[in-house]
């Protein structure tokens, strides 16, 4: 994966988190946003993990 997929592919995860967080926390929902955080600095991380094992 190329250095342009990664942040492509982060901008994406963060976008579609950040609307979810977004309309739960419009919602008064501050727990389900809490929890959609969580799931997207694992997906964040998963990205990461899988980036650097291209670059090795």
């Amino acid at each position: 994966m190329t250095r342009e997929e990664y942040e492509r592919r982060r901008s994406e995860i963060v976008e579609s988190y950040i609307e979810e967080i977004d309309e739960h926390e419009s919602a008064g929902c501050h727990g389900d946003a809490e929890i959609s955080r969580k799931w997207m600095r694992r997906k964040l991380s998963q990205l990461k993990e899988e980036y650097e094992e291209d670059a090795s």
